[in-house]
């Protein structure tokens, strides 16, 4: 079960993070951040019970949290980009 809900988190973080990156706003960089951490509990959780390989585990969390973490550095830098633009043009 904590299976289940540790992927639907991160499936819904990698959603989240493009949306963030197509629109970008606070609220939805926040909610990325929320989501990653989830999934970072949830996976150390699973990992813990289910007395799984460590390196297998962090080869995955690492290269999940490699794409999200750029995910999210991107739509940051793209929301400031455009705050500044906007700033400029009053």
């Amino acid at each position: 079960m904590i299976a289940l809900i540790h992927v639907s988190i991160a499936l819904l973080s990698l959603v989240v993070t493009g949306f963030a990156y197509i629109s970008p706003a606070k609220n939805k960089i926040y909610a990325s951040y929320s989501l990653i951490a989830a999934t970072l509990i949830s996976g150390t959780v699973l990992a813990i019970v289910s007395h799984s390989h460590l390196l297998s585990v962090c080869t995955s969390g690492l290269l999940y949290l490699g794409i999200v973490g750029c995910g999210v550095f991107a739509a940051h830098r793209k929301m400031v980009a455009e705050a500044s633009k906007t700033k400029n043009d009053l």
